[in-house]
């Protein structure tokens, strides 16, 4: 019920401007805190991962944008055969000359679908990537 409400009232703040924001801060309720944490704490957006050759065989040189600048930067490829859990050695990746990119090389032992797992500052994404196909 509270997020349909903060939905509804973010959707009318966005139509109306902030005149609509400070009458209902004004209300001071239970559901406006809601309203305010849900603005303050929007996701961040997801990092791009550009992987170079567009179909990798045996490695892939990655290039990762992120929205913010992140301290350190680590990728693992992950593949499962069944039972069976493969995975890359783990590659810190290095910032460049822009602080929201961020490069490095993994290095694939067979062909199929991997998984980059790619983890930053306490948060972690993950990108399929088909290798030799």
């Amino acid at each position: 019920m509270v997020k349909m409400f903060a939905n509804f009232v973010l959707s009318l703040l966005t139509v109306t401007g902030t005149d609509a924001w400070e009458t209902l801060v004004s209300l001071g309720s239970p559901e406006i805190a809601c309203v305010a944490t849900f603005a303050d704490t929007a996701p961040a957006a997801a990092p791009t991962i550009t992987v170079a050759p567009a179909h990798p065989t045996d490695y892939a040189d990655l290039s990762v944008r992120f929205p913010g600048m992140p301290k350190h930067v680590t990728v693992v490829a992950l593949m499962s055969m069944g039972s069976m859990k493969m995975h890359s050695p783990l590659v810190t990746l290095e910032p460049g000359s822009d602080p929201h990119v961020f490069t490095g090389r993994v290095e694939f032992s067979m062909e199929g679908n991997w998984t980059l797992h790619l983890v930053y500052d306490g948060a972690a994404f993950d990108q399929s990537i088909d290798v030799g196909q």
